[in-house]
């Protein structure tokens, strides 16, 4: 741990430790975040619990969708348990950092991790949509090859934020302490706050937009499924409900985690602005925003997917039912035949 001063800080920098006793919130505003809090963090790890135990247990659709879905699943679990009570106990309870160097080093890094991890997994899915209604007669990914995809993005997502816990370190300031990134200099700090930005909100909004817009506009030319079959009718609606599931995903992602984005590049740009205790508590509902994204992922996930399970189960039952009647008649065709002989 080091102390705030000239060498380690600049004032213009790091303006927001001059008066820590101003950031205390109201008793309202900070019962209102921890309800909060406690309601999406709930959400975000039963939901992402069950959406791994479902994928789980249903042993017949081992699609590459499921997979996906069961790698962000994970990544929302991570954000919950490991990043969301440190920040909370920091921000609304105790205002000062009481978790040591090694939890400080790993706290920002296992956030950026699951967020590069998610929009990793949202680009992959989508190009996994896009070729397989694209180009339907080329075999889909294999197990094998989905889960390198997503080991190799699990790799990167733990590679990329390597900075972040290598700057993060505890301050001091009087008798408070914080967990902060001390970057050599904020040129250095800028920069990478905007790759990060890149990497996981300009490139990922930009391939999703080419990929499913392609995919829209496919789906308009193609014959309607009053033309098909109706085993190729349910598939095909099975097909678009997992293109609904990544598309409100996606758009779920974008808009939980634009306002922390937006005041930490803004942030970067102007420390001056955490000056302000409006901006402070911008940032607080910002943050939140961001660690809901998991929960309402997985709302999402659960809903659509139950969706579509009832509705293959339907499938699977009237096959069933179709099999059994056509085994009883055969059967019945046989034994007359058989007392015709006799």
């Amino acid at each position: 741990m080091s102390e705030i001063n000239d060498t380690d800080f600049t004032v213009d920098s790091y303006t927001e430790y001059n008066n820590v006793e101003e950031y205390k919130l109201p008793e309202t505003v900070t019962y209102i975040l921890l309800v909060l809090h406690t309601i999406s963090s709930g959400i975000s790890l039963s939901g992402n619990v069950t959406i791994i135990i479902q994928n789980a247990m249903t042993k017949r659709i081992k699609s590459p969708v499921n997979y996906y879905l069961t790698s962000m699943a994970f990544s929302g679990i991570l954000l919950v348990v490991f990043c969301v009570p440190f920040t909370v106990m920091m921000n609304l309870v105790n205002y000062t950092w009481i978790f040591g160097r090694f939890v400080c080093s790993t706290l920002s890094y296992a956030q950026t991790a699951s967020v590069i991890q998610c929009s990793f997994t949202l680009m992959a899915s989508s190009v996994n949509r896009h070729l397989a209604i694209c180009r339907p007669f080329r075999p889909k990914q294999s197990a094998r090859t989905v889960n390198g995809i997503i080991l190799g993005i699990w790799i990167a997502s733990f590679a990329i934020p390597a900075p972040i816990a290598y700057f993060s370190t505890i301050v001091a300031y009087n008798d408070t302490k914080f967990c902060v990134e001390v970057w050599p200099t904020n040129t250095y700090r800028q920069s990478y706050s905007s790759v990060i930005m890149i990497l996981t909100y300009g490139i990922p909004l930009l391939v999703l937009m080419v990929t499913y817009g392609h995919i829209t506009v496919i789906l308009s030319k193609r014959p309607p499924g009053e033309e098909c079959e109706e085993m190729v009718a349910r598939r095909c609606s099975a097909r678009n409900k997992n293109i609904k599931v990544f598309l409100l995903a996606f758009g779920a992602y974008c808009v939980c985690w634009l306002p922390i984005h937006v005041i930490t590049i803004v942030g970067d740009v102007n420390p001056s602005i955490y000056d302000l205790k409006s901006v402070h508590v911008l940032w607080l509902f910002a943050h939140w925003m961001a660690m809901s994204n998991s929960a309402v992922t997985a709302m999402i996930t659960i809903f659509l997917k139950s969706m579509f399970s009832s509705c293959l189960s339907k499938v699977f039952r009237k096959r069933t039912e179709s099999d059994v009647s056509h085994t009883r008649a055969e059967l019945s065709a046989r034994r007359m035949t058989h007392e015709t002989i006799l």
